[in-house]
């Protein structure tokens, strides 16, 4: 895991158990599949997966991520287009499989000790 998801996952995992301190319920985590040299490791640890959002509830995390991996190739080259200059085909597509290939995890998860 590089330094900037050990910072944002922790960064996540604090504010969140700060919130959820009065529930003492797991909160949900959208994670993303790292990627290494253009290829999605879906077999890489959970702790080298890419937070992408903080829920209350396993529904609402699955709702997001299911219409993160519904946007369509046509609407994130318009999105990537105005954000970056030369955004290829190939790189939107790669990063579709990255939301389609996210998981929603409860903060208390083994999975991210590890």
């Amino acid at each position: 895991m590089n330094a900037r998801h050990a910072a944002a996952l922790a960064l996540l995992l604090l504010v969140a158990s700060m919130v959820g301190c009065e529930r003492r319920k797991p909160f949900w985590l959208m994670m993303m599949p790292p990627v290494q040299e253009g290829q999605l490791e879906l077999n890489a640890p959970m702790m080298s997966w890419s937070p992408n959002g903080l829920f209350g509830s396993f529904s609402e995390c699955e709702q997001a991520r299911k219409a993160a991996a519904a946007f369509s190739v046509k609407q994130a080259q318009q999105m990537f287009g105005k954000m970056f200059k030369n955004f290829s085909e190939a790189q939107i597509k790669g990063a579709m499989g990255v939301m389609s290939n996210a998981v929603c995890i409860a903060s208390d998860d083994p999975r991210l000790a590890k």
